[in-house]
């Protein structure tokens, strides 16, 4: 078994949450049950050859691609996703000027762009940055460090430089690859 960290697999559990997560599709769901905002930073292989691997090396896992519409053969295409750049900031995939997803489609014409953690928890307050750290309070529980704490970061692989920058980012006490998320091998 093979634990793989991308960075920009965010998309992969929007698009899954959207298919079909936690038993409720994000269109059909029961209001009185609030639907987990999707996000995933591993693939477990089984397989030598499975769906989360990168045929065209774009960074983005084959069936991610598959159903974000973009094309897992050419890695000149490749998703453009509204909760993608929410929940890594640095992709701006949705702001850039660039058709992605080789749709036809930019930016905030692209029906992509339009997915937000409120699509999937209207109102929430882990949909909100209370800290005011730049980081959304459900990103920080997912990445460990303290969503009501200005000074407490994410520290993981999926966050550039965090893991190298001599920093216990998310106060912890632990600092880059003695962090367990940036240690592969603690895993």
């Amino acid at each position: 078994m093979v634990l793989r960290l991308l960075p920009l697999s965010a998309l992969t559990l929007a698009l899954f949450a959207a298919l079909n997560w936690g038993g409720s599709s994000v269109a059909g769901r029961d209001e009185s049950e609030p639907a987990s905002i999707p996000n995933l930073l591993g693939c477990i292989d089984f397989d030598v050859n499975s769906s989360c691997d990168d045929v065209d090396g774009d960074g983005y896992w084959n069936w991610v691609e598959e159903l974000a519409g973009s094309d897992p053969n050419d890695g000149q295409s490749t998703p453009e996703f509204g909760l993608l750049d929410e929940q890594s900031p640095a992709l701006a995939t949705c702001s850039d000027g660039v058709d992605n997803d080789l749709d036809g489609r930019i930016d905030r014409r692209d029906r992509g762009c339009r997915v937000t953690c409120l699509d999937f928890r209207p109102g929430d307050e882990s949909c909100k940055d209370r800290d005011r750290d730049g980081w959304l309070g459900y990103i920080e529980v997912w990445l460990g460090s303290d969503p009501n704490d200005r000074s407490s970061t994410p520290e993981a692989p999926s966050v550039a430089g965090t893991c190298g920058d001599g920093i216990d980012n998310d106060l912890d006490g632990f600092v880059d690859e003695s962090d367990s998320p940036c240690n592969p091998n603690s895993l």
